[in-house]
């Protein structure tokens, strides 16, 4: 339903979620938790997707912000988003993905990185479209 809407509104709901999941982690610890993540993620994953570049960007953000706050399970749910981003048909999507990948890549530690960053973004930095290869750089 969001998606549906004009982007102007997508993008104030989507400024709405970090302070919202903050809120409601503080209030709600074990309950809200879950509910909070079951609703927000899968939003902010539509989001990823929008055909409208200024929604993918701020929505790369949110994920920046929210990932300091998720559990391991959404970490995981981030991580599977980004690599169906990484091998997205779209060249946008792609490049979506090559920002993820920046964002998450603090917090992966050595062994993810080397496993599962740096070989998707040197397949990107190959890829056949320029946007793709000038994002990685």
């Amino acid at each position: 339903m969001l998606a549906a809407g004009p982007p102007e509104l997508q993008a104030v709901t989507l400024q709405q979620f970090v302070p919202l999941f903050q809120m409601i982690i503080e209030q709600y610890p074990v309950d809200g938790y879950k509910k909070c993540a079951d609703t927000i993620m899968p939003i902010v994953e539509q989001s990823l997707y929008s055909d409208v570049e200024q929604i993918r960007s701020l929505a790369v953000t949110i994920v920046a912000q929210l990932r300091t706050m998720v559990q391991e399970t959404e970490k995981e749910q981030i991580m599977a988003i980004t690599l169906g981003l990484a091998h997205d048909e779209s060249p946008a999507h792609r490049e979506v993905a090559v920002s993820l990948l920046n964002e998450l890549a603090p917090d992966m530690g050595q062994e993810l990185c080397e496993a599962f960053i740096v070989p998707e973004v040197k397949s990107l930095g190959m890829d056949a479209e320029v946007g793709v290869r000038v994002r990685v750089v």
